[in-house]
């Protein structure tokens, strides 16, 4: 220290930082004070910059949440992501199924597709008073009759024709087939010795069908005979109360 203002001139820079010890900032002088002032300033205009060890993760993400627009995803992407490796199916339901006679696929699925809905529309007031089968009765002859399976695929043929497709003047030469093999096999078993076939719920509900189709062409003359010839299988059973809880007599009495 010199004198008594107790403090030591600042050192040549090259030297080193200086080193000040004052005990009167009052007395320091010019040249100490700018020093000080510089190195003061150049603390302050110093930029802070991250250590490049510190994450920037969050600052990125950041980042990317306010310039970048996410994608949308489509459902069907998002199903197909996740769908199972399982071999797709061959065939349809009816592909195994045996019947009493041979027929064509497609014919097969119009059969159990539109059944449903031709009944509804065929006879609506079954469908308003809820009266509804219990039961698949009136499916069997399909898988057990040949005949039944033929009179079902014309009477459902000339269904779509007439309804979905309106296609009425054009005559479906594959409906017309199986209605030709029904008549003939139907005919077969009315002149065969069988009297038990003759009768049976299967050759009855033929006939019910045939009745049916034919009256909802608006041929009204011919389901009248086939009307009269099912009352005289009906007296042959023992009269309409025999079918008393069975498919048959509401369609019968229908």
């Amino acid at each position: 220290m010199t004198g008594s203002d107790g403090f030591r001139k600042p050192s040549d820079p090259a030297a080193g930082f200086p080193f000040i010890v004052s005990s009167n900032p009052e007395n320091v002088d010019a040249v100490t004070r700018k020093l000080i002032r510089s190195h003061v300033m150049r603390g302050k205009k110093k930029k802070v910059r991250p250590d490049k060890g510190q994450p920037t993760i969050g600052r990125r993400a950041r980042t990317m949440a306010v310039h970048t627009q996410t994608a949308r995803i489509k459902l069907e992407e998002v199903g197909s992501l996740y769908t199972s490796l399982i071999p797709s199916r061959v065939g349809s339901d009816l592909s195994f199924a045996e019947f009493a006679a041979d027929i064509e696929l497609p014919m097969l699925l119009n059969i159990a597709k539109v059944t449903p809905f031709a009944r509804k529309v065929i006879f609506p007031l079954k469908v308003a008073i809820g009266l509804q089968e219990e039961n698949n009765e009136g499916h069997y002859p399909i898988a057990r009759d040949a005949v039944g399976l033929h009179i079902t695929a014309f009477a459902v043929e000339s269904f779509i024709d007439r309804v979905l497709r309106h296609r009425e003047s054009i005559i479906n030469l594959a409906a017309l087939l199986h209605f030709q093999k029904g008549l003939t096999l139907l005919k077969e078993r009315l002149l065969g010795e069988d009297e038990e076939l003759k009768i049976s719920d299967s050759t009855i509900s033929v006939v019910l069908k045939l009745a049916e189709a034919a009256h909802f062409d608006g041929d009204y003359q011919t389901s009248k005979q086939h009307m009269q010839g099912l009352r005289k299988m009906v007296d042959l059973r023992g009269g309409i109360y025999v079918f008393r809880g069975k498919a048959l007599e509401v369609g019968m009495l229908r």
